[in-house]
């Protein structure tokens, strides 16, 4: 049989004995869908469970090395500094110390249990992004756009 009708009975859905046209030793019948390949919202799916689970078990290494290793260095910090803040303000205004301050909080971010934090936080919002777009993809495209005729003022076309 030529490949051709192969691949057109495989787009229709139609089962073909696997015996006659493939290997002898396979003898059932299948969908060539389901023993061949993923569909798309599956695969998504399973990218979304593997960023979890990947995010999750990092974290947790993260947070318990960070545990373990909590000697903080006793280095003075001086932008908690009440001199240091009013020399920022005078010389970058009202907004230089509110953006010191938004660089300080985000550079937390990335040290110690906060990274484990942050770590969770993101593997989680993209494994939710990931199983959202596979649930919208499982759905079949009902409608398919029809173009529109363009139609004058008095209901006829142009």
């Amino acid at each position: 049989m030529k490949r051709a009708d192969r691949g057109d009975r495989h787009r229709s859905g139609q089962r073909f004995n696997l015996k006659s046209e493939c290997h002898p030793d396979l003898a059932v019948n299948y969908p060539t869908h389901f023993t061949v390949r993923m569909r798309r919202h599956q695969k998504i799916q399973l990218v979304g469970t593997s960023v979890l689970v990947t995010g999750l078990i990092a974290a947790l290494v993260i947070y318990l090395m960070a545990r373990a290793g909590s000697s903080v260095q006793n280095m003075p910090d001086f932008s908690q500094d009440r001199r240091f803040n009013l020399e920022l303000e005078r010389i970058g205004g009202k907004s230089a110390v509110y953006v010191a301050a938004f660089d300080r909080w985000l550079s937390g971010l990335w040290h110690g249990t906060a990274l484990a934090y942050t770590v969770v936080a993101m593997s989680v919002v993209v494994a939710l992004v990931c199983f959202w777009l596979a649930n919208l993809m499982s759905y079949p495209l009902t409608e398919v756009a029809q173009p529109r005729s363009e139609k004058s003022s008095e209901g006829q076309e142009i």
